[in-house]
């Protein structure tokens, strides 16, 4: 009886990403992750910590700490992320919709390697808001580990919604509108 072995690309392809995701502490989200929103009169944790890491533009370093007063999402994603890499439109959309009315979107891509590697990696693409380089611990303090997962942070740094996986971004739209309206004098 002679065996014979098939190669099915899918598969490797299938098996690459999934074991990408694992090295680097992070998963895809899972279906029926939860959304969580912390309405403002139940807030009591302290403010998120900030987070400092390089910035794919340049040789320089970002903190969250530079967005203090400002509506904030953390878009925490990665290249190897198929839904990741879709949603950075609608991320952009965002920044360009409510970024005059004290709101950023700051980008934490997630991949193995250093600064510079990465940067090359990511070389060609335009962002229309500051995006830093993460690691999956940064991504931790906040109760999820999907990829993509976002973080909006109130104008007092506290953290007013995770939500991990795919979202709807006219509900994030709505979340982000109410923080803003808060700001108001």
């Amino acid at each position: 009886m002679k065996m014979q072995i098939v190669f099915r690309p899918w598969a490797a392809i299938v098996s690459v990403v999934a074991l990408t995701g694992l090295i680097s502490g992070c998963v895809p989200a899972m279906e029926g992750e939860e959304t969580t929103r912390v309405p403002p009169a139940q807030r009591v944790d302290p403010p998120a910590t900030p987070i400092t890491a390089p910035s794919i533009d340049a040789e320089q370093t970002l903190s969250t700490e530079d967005y203090a007063g400002q509506v904030v999402l953390l878009d925490f994603w990665a290249p190897w992320s198929e839904q990741s890499v879709e949603e950075l439109a609608q991320m952009a959309d965002l920044q360009r919709e409510f970024g005059e009315h004290g709101f950023t979107v700051v980008g934490m891509v997630i991949e193995r390697g250093e600064p510079d590697e990465i940067r090359a990696k990511l070389e060609g693409r335009e962002f229309a808001y500051p995006v830093m380089i993460a690691s999956a611990e940064m991504l931790r303090p906040y109760g999820s580990r999907a990829i993509p997962t976002r973080v909006l942070l109130d104008a007092s740094g506290e953290v007013a919604g995770t939500f991990p996986g795919s979202v709807s971004f006219d509900e994030l739209r709505q979340e982000i509108k109410q923080l803003l309206d808060g700001l108001q004098p």
